[in-house]
């Protein structure tokens, strides 16, 4: 007779004459009658291929020391199981009985709307029906839309597409299983982990973010799982460590595109209340989409020379200076209007009419409320240079774009405490360029940048005028008092081109640095529209 075992399945093979076999049957199943057995299923995201892969290694490691043993069922022995043992109880195909089953759960559903029952789960003994169970469910669930929820009449049959992972342990004892259930769980523990992600983004996922999640969920073998806390839109992803960091990985960058969009979206609507950018279609002018309006004012902002626009579905070369958009031999004309009633709102009820200018420099008087309070500010901390004069820079297009950068702050940051008035000391030949253009940090670098690439504001005026405000012929020297948006800030470093991110899994950044954040005596900004040169204060030392 021979005996014949094998490594890899709970399986011993006998042949030879009958009358020697049947005897050894007896004997090895009075042998196995002595030990314990048992089936224990995983069902974790990923928990499958690492059985598969390096969990078999560790496994391997353990079994043949702690008096157990453990067989990873696979898919090939469910197969030859499935050729040894085709037909289930009663001499019924497996797959029929799957079927039928939960086609019975269903019915139950639909028929009684059950208020109690939470869940059903299927018991199976015969690990060669186990497969065709999954197959069944997970038909089920591919006639779905949502790719996990069945909808039969309104009603929702949850099928979890986990593929479970099913080993067979054996024993002398209880304590043997225990055992070997406890390696088995604690080898998934150490390689499976849950991050939950918060972020009110999550609320604006388009249909196709939601797409890409289910097919990464497919790839990686990750569970992702959308939902809400509180307030707020969440998202859990459960799997194996590296898979589900890269999970995370790839939601964050969904996360930062459709803030983009929000972003853009707010910027675009304000944009669209002040400023309407048209181009001439025959006879007349029409008015374009508020995002290529939001372009165009950009550009105009910026003084750019040249946008890339879409009129009339094909794509044109704008120049912002001469207002023409050109494609080839094809020329346009540009207008840009503003909108008066909602551009007069937003300017400061202290301003002078500007008579249809877009900058005005207007002298303060002496003794005035006005001057004394800048006065103030300039002399704080004991500066003893005499004052020649005070300017308010009156530039619409720049406080426009400025309220509007505040209000974004105010709803991203939830508070109203982002702004301070700051000192920013310059050369001479500058302030015509600030006054109609604004703060440009592309200078930055120019005396030092300790604590990043932006643009420098001081706390103290002494330091602005010291180093910074350059004397021209006369001996004169010019500051600006500028309102900043400073938002919530953080510490500086040199090398840096805008703010960091709040925390290293956030996708929040900042809105400034500082030199110190317990005592701050300058700030740092990253973003043009953040600062407004509000007053130009001329003086001189004694």
């Amino acid at each position: 007779m021979k005996v014949s075992f094998d490594s890899m399945r709970p399986w011993i093979k006998l042949s030879g004459e009958r009358t020697f076999v049947q005897p050894a049957v007896t004997f090895f199943k009075s042998l196995a009658d002595a030990l314990y057995t048992d089936t224990l299923i995983i069902k974790k995201a990923g928990a499958k291929e690492y059985f598969m892969e390096q969990g078999k290694i560790m496994l391997s490691m353990f079994v043949n020391e702690d008096g157990f043993v453990v067989v990873l069922q696979e898919d090939d022995m469910l197969k030859e199981e499935n050729d040894d043992f085709s037909q289930g109880q009663g001499g019924a195909n497996p797959a029929n009985v799957a079927d039928a089953m939960i086609n019975a759960v269903i019915e139950f559903v639909i028929k009684n709307e059950p208020v109690h029952v939470k869940s059903v789960e299927f018991i199976i003994f015969q690990t060669s029906m186990l497969n065709d169970f999954h197959e069944n469910m997970l038909k089920r669930t591919m006639k779905s839309k949502t790719g996990k929820i069945n909808r039969t009449k309104g009603k929702k049959i949850l099928f979890d597409e986990i593929e479970p992972v099913m080993f067979q342990l054996c024993g002398e004892t209880p304590a043997d299983l225990s055992k070997a259930s406890a390696l088995i769980n604690s080898l998934i523990n150490q390689e499976h982990i849950n991050i939950t992600i918060h972020d009110p983004a999550i609320a604006h996922f388009t249909k196709e973010d939601l797409e890409m999640m289910s097919k990464m969920e497919k790839e990686l073998k990750v569970s992702v799982i959308t939902g809400k806390k509180g307030q707020d839109s969440v998202i859990t992803l459960k799997g194996l460590t590296g898979f589900v960091q890269t999970a995370e990985s790839r939601i964050r960058d969904i996360i930062r595109k459709v803030e983009r969009n929000e972003h853009r979206k707010i910027l675009a609507a304000l944009t669209s209340s002040i400023v309407e950018w048209q181009y001439k279609s025959g006879h007349n002018f029409k008015a374009f989409d508020i995002f290529t309006n939001c372009d165009l004012e950009e550009a105009f902002k910026l003084q750019t020379t040249s946008v890339q626009i879409r009129i009339d579905s094909e794509m044109y070369n704008a120049d912002i200076v001469r207002k023409i958009a050109t494609k080839g031999r094809k020329r346009t004309e540009l207008k840009r209007v503003e909108l008066k009633a909602a551009a007069q709102s937003f300017l400061p009820s202290n301003w002078e009419d500007m008579k249809g200018q877009s900058v005005v420099l207007v002298k303060l008087t002496a003794g005035s409320k006005e001057y004394a309070d800048v006065e103030k500010e300039f002399k704080k901390t004991g500066l003893s240079s005499n004052i020649i004069k005070i300017e308010r820079v009156q530039n619409s297009a720049l406080w426009r774009y400025y309220i509007i950068k505040k209000e974004q702050l105010e709803e991203k940051n939830q508070h109203k405490n982002n702004e301070k008035c700051l000192f920013h000391g310059t050369g001479p030949d500058t302030t015509d360029q600030i006054n109609n253009h604004g703060f440009n940090r592309s200078f930055a670098g120019m005396h030092g940048a300790l604590y990043g690439n932006g643009t420098y504001f001081a706390v103290d005026p002494s330091y602005s005028a010291q180093g910074y405000s350059k004397p021209d012929a006369k001996g004169h020297k010019c500051m600006y008092l500028a309102r900043v948006l400073v938002g919530d800030f953080t510490q500086g470093r040199k090398g840096l081109l805008t703010p960091p991110n709040k925390s290293s899994k956030g996708v929040h950044f900042y809105d400034s640095v500082t030199d110190k954040t317990n005592n701050p005596s300058m700030f740092v900004i990253f973003s043009d529209v953040q600062a407004y040169p509000e007053y130009l204060i001329t003086f001189r030392d004694k």
